[in-house]
């Protein structure tokens, strides 16, 4: 059989020499876990690298797609781990004499049993995460990136509401005799105010170096899988802000979190700042994130961001 001709590496292309900061694939879509041979969870993944041999066309794209196809099937990126800076010097490797640099990751959507308020009925949380490693193999960044809602009460509508209240109360009962009966009538006749609340969102990324993530982790996850470290993470935040959306309520349920919204009124400002504390609290080295509330008073959406730097 003759050789196949790779042009590739033989023909320069006629656009002229010049290093290329990122060529690669993306959109690859890949099993994370499998079942018995059923598909349990998809990653859509990416990968390339830099193009810094001027004398070459191109780069090898069936090699990323070879690797990532070897490394990530019938993987767990929680209980069965993947050594994403194992995978970046492997795509260097890959493309010997042409690059010097790596970025690849995955993005996917992780599942997490919760119950709710009251009635303990339990339910999926689905929690969209990104995974990524960017640069040379002296100089590898790891970062972890995922996102939840939450609900948040205006602090200021709360404050106007409740003003509202009081001055109908006031109105009402200026030339009425007070009763416990004339009092719960009027309650009953229905609130006069109520403070706008909107569905919220929390995005947090995790940076660590190689040698700052083998520090900071001391080798647990690598070695033990992310599962209960993430799960935590999730819910301690969730905790910080306290009041996270829920999936399947009763009305119990849809009680008691009214209970919430109202002894937790939250600006944007009070959510980036809650959760900048709880992150500093792990000690991790680089973080940074935002909060986005979803007006329902206004058109526009509102917005605060925090960081580590």
């Amino acid at each position: 059989m003759k050789n196949l001709p790779d042009i590739q590496s033989t023909q320069i292309s006629s656009t002229g020499e010049a290093p290329l900061e990122w060529v690669g694939i993306e959109k690859v879509l890949l099993p994370l876990s499998k079942e018995e041979g059923i598909l349990s969870s998809v990653a859509e993944c990416f990968a390339g690298v830099n193009l810094t041999n001027l004398t070459a066309r191109g780069i090898h794209m069936s090699r990323l797609y070879k690797l990532l196809e070897d490394e990530l099937p019938s993987r767990s990126w929680l209980s069965s781990p993947i050594d994403f800076f194992y995978i970046h010097d492997k795509l260097i490797q890959s493309q010997e004499g042409l690059s010097t640099e790596a970025e690849w990751g995955i993005n996917f959507s992780y599942s997490l049993n919760t119950k709710s308020l009251v009635t303990d009925i339990e339910t999926l949380k689905v929690i969209p995460v990104s995974v990524k490693v960017k640069g040379s193999n002296l100089d590898q960044k790891l970062t972890l990136g995922f996102s939840f809602f939450y609900s948040s009460t205006c602090p200021q509508s709360y404050a106007l509401s409740t003003q509202a209240m009081t001055e109908s109360f006031e109105d009402y009962f200026l030339n009425k005799k007070l009763s416990h009966e004339a009092v719960r009538n009027w309650i009953e006749k229905g609130l006069v105010a109520t403070p706008h609340a909107q569905r919220s969102q929390a995005q947090v990324y995790f940076q660590w170096s190689k040698n700052e993530f083998e520090k900071w982790d001391g080798g647990s996850f690598l070695k033990n899988g992310w599962e209960n470290q993430f799960k935590n993470w999730v819910f301690q935040l969730e905790k910080t802000l306290g009041t996270p959306t829920q999936s399947l309520v009763k009305r119990q349920d849809e009680k008691g979190f009214a209970y919430l919204n109202a002894q937790n009124p939250l600006f944007c400002e009070d959510a980036a700042r809650r959760l900048k504390s709880q992150i500093q609290a792990w000690l991790v080295p680089t973080y940074w994130g935002e909060v986005i509330h979803y007006e329902s008073l206004h058109p526009f959406d509102v917005k605060a961001k925090f960081s580590s730097l």
